[in-house]
């Protein structure tokens, strides 16, 4: 293989930031890399915005005559942000682009200075000014209307002369126009004749952005002028003012973005027209009066996904989205979010960004009955409150599988155990302990593979009682293990002086009590982590205490037996009846978790020293440890090692958090 062969070879797997400097090695490279390095040119990034400006050391703001570009013809990829970068294409005769962006301020095209550059439009130009629509607001200058005049025509001269462009947008970085509209067609014939037979040279368009007073006459004839159209947008626009015109039917189009305001019956024609769409954004207001008794009921079957901000508007506008299956709206009431289900038969995904009863506290039967169950299978409410009425509408979907709640109650988790067998993921919060309720979710969920949110918490007894867990298939749990038999501050005193006599066998009453207790917490805390080692998938696993954990907070008491290694808790409040994570407490058992990278235990009265720590990292391929953060070197310990297995202890976590 000859060199110039494998140095395309090597082109072809740069990045991006590679090719200029391999451009300048010798003549040979940059045949090969020059063509990469200009295929795609961006003046708000660099290198663009030292090569591209006319004199980068002058100040900005003084009008240059605009540089031809010498690799013109390797350019596929244009976005403009800049002013000379704009009469720099013009005048370089760029005519081989498949996208382009126009997304910049072009401030620099409003200081005096360039006023005598103004005088005449470029020869290259042949887009007449007579096509726009420019304001007789007398607030706006002679001048800052020549200059968003000759702005506008560079444009739209720049994108016709590029007849095989695929991506067309106009992206404005200020609330405040960039371009001028057109005229409106049904004033000016003119226009609409000129305007019809310049984008009819665009025929392999498949992605547009325009703006305001261009969408307007780009909209309703889409099925006509762009025949591979599949992408439309329209960002930054107040409202949508659309005419009579009627619209061309398209059946291309598979994505509309919408962010402003638009009309019932404007929406009502769109989605006639566009029999295709299959996403559909409507990120401002839908305005106008609801449908009439006379107006037939628009169905649409095709449109997948939906993101709305007046949902109930659409249905008051005799519209029936039969095929939809996601759903985004910002919020609904209980009444609002009763009319979605009903009104969406095949829906299976519903985000909203908040659920608000109101203060609900009538009889939920005020609602209404429902007259089936409904297929969604992912419901997410990250900010929903506590309230009556979420219960009652997850009772009617037994066949969710995603769930995201904000907090909630036990009642709510009682009926997740009750009705939705098939869950997999659930992510909600819990204010109060509900221990019971929350183990036979781990009962009945038998598919559940993700259990996370700050409160979870189950009781021990609860664990060791059959029917047992059944969701073997569990990769990521974050629960606490509440209600373990430990020893009190006092009883561990009694027994570290058993060890300071080195007496095995106790002699006094409080001692039998105290090992007693001992040997039943290690016998119970055994049994626990046998129960866990079933969860052979787990992932991340967090039994930490949670911050809206219920109890009093015990000091941890520091035994002279810890090897030289002491806790202090420095973050939240320590509580009793945990896990104490010892190998002597049957940690061990824990060795089939093989896939867990990440492990958390805050705020629990642990006993986790440098044989723990080594014996996790020996089993676990762990990469996270959640709750070490107190530990310490004991001041005046006689052991000699203790500086030495501290580093080491160090050294072995990759992270501590």
């Amino acid at each position: 293989m000859l060199i110039p062969e494998l140095l395309l070879v090597v082109a072809f797997f740069c990045d991006p930031s590679s090719y200029l400097p391999c451009s300048q090695v010798c003549r040979q490279w940059a045949d090969i890399f020059t063509p990469y390095f200009w295929k795609t040119v961006n003046d708000s990034n660099k290198p663009w915005t030292r090569l591209l400006r006319p004199h980068p050391n002058d100040n900005p703001k003084l009008f240059r005559a605009p540089p031809h570009l010498a690799h013109a013809r390797h350019i596929r990829h244009l976005l403009i942000a800049e002013r000379w970068l704009l009469s720099t294409a013009i005048s370089s005769n760029i005519t081989n682009l498949e996208s382009l962006v126009f997304g910049g301020r072009f401030n620099e095209w409003t200081y005096p200075s360039i006023v005598s550059q103004l005088d005449q439009v470029p020869s290259e130009v042949t887009v007449p000014d007579s096509i726009f629509h420019i304001p007789s607001d007398r607030s706006l200058s002679k001048l800052y209307k020549r200059i968003m005049t000759l702005r506008s025509q560079l444009c739209w001269q720049l994108v016709f002369n590029n007849p095989h462009l695929r991506s067309i947008g106009f992206k404005s970085a200020t609330s405040t126009p960039t371009f001028w509209g057109f005229k409106s067609t049904a004033k000016d014939a003119a226009t609409e004749v000129y305007l019809l037979q310049a984008f009819s040279t665009l025929t392999q368009v498949q992605h547009l952005e325009l703006g305001k007073g261009i969408v307007e006459f780009v909209l309703p004839r889409l099925g006509r002028l762009f025949l591979h159209i599949s992408t439309f947008a329209c960002p930054t626009v107040s409202f949508l003012e659309m005419d009579c015109t009627p619209f061309d039917v398209c059946s291309t189009l598979r994505t509309l973005n919408f962010h402003c305001a638009i009309r019932v019956p404007h929406l009502r024609s769109i989605l006639k027209a566009f029999s295709g769409l299959q996403h559909l954004t409507l990120g401002g207001t839908i305005l106008g009066l609801n449908a009439t008794a006379s107006d037939e009921i628009i169905e649409h079957s095709s449109l997948d996904t939906l993101v709305t901000v007046h949902f109930p508007h659409i249905v008051a506008g005799k519209i029936r989205l039969t095929g939809l299956k996601k759903l985004t709206v910002p919020g609904l009431s209980p009444r609002g979010l009763k009319e979605a289900l009903s009104a969406l038969p095949s829906l299976d995904c519903l985000v909203l960004s908040s659920y608000d009863d109101g203060g609900y506290t009538g009889d939920l039967s005020e609602l209404g009955a429902f007259t089936q169950d409904y297929p969604l299978q992912t419901f997410f409410c990250p900010t929903s409150h506590k309230n009556p009425t979420i219960p009652y509408f997850v009772h009617l979907m037994p066949h969710l599988v995603r769930l995201r709640l904000g907090a909630t109650t036990g009642d709510l988790v009682a009926e997740l155990g009750r009705t939705c067998r098939s869950l997999k993921w659930v992510h909600f919060d819990l204010k109060e302990p509900c221990y019971q309720e929350m183990n036979q979710l781990f009962v009945k969920c038998t598919r559940l593979t993700h259990c996370l949110g700050e409160g979870h918490e189950v009781l021990s007894s609860d664990v060791l009682q059959e029917p047992y867990w059944a969701c073997l298939g569990l990769q990521e749990l974050h629960c606490a293990i509440r209600g373990v038999a430990r020893l009190t501050v006092g009883q561990e005193h009694v027994l570290d002086k058993m060890r300071h006599d080195s007496r095995t066998e106790p002699e006094m009453d409080e001692e039998r009590e105290a090992v007693n207790r001992w040997k039943e917490s290690l016998s119970v805390q055994r049994q626990v982590y046998q129960r866990l080692a079933l969860l052979t998938k787990l992932t991340y696993l967090d039994i930490g205490v949670s911050q809206f954990s219920r109890g009093t907070p015990r000091e941890r008491y520091i035994s002279e037996f810890d090897g030289g290694l002491c806790y202090r808790g420095r973050i939240g409040s320590i509580f009793s009846g945990c896990l104490e994570l010892s190998l002597e407490s049957g940690l061990s058992e824990l060795g089939t978790l093989a896939r867990l990278r990440t492990i958390g235990f805050q705020g629990v009265d642990h006993r986790i020293g440098l044989q723990e720590m080594l014996w996790m990292v020996a089993r676990w391929p762990v990469k996270r440890v959640m709750g070490m953060e107190g530990y310490y070197v004991r001041q005046g310990d006689p052991n000699p090692q203790q500086e030495p297995r501290l580093e080491t202890f160090l050294k072995i976590m990759p992270s501590i958090v």
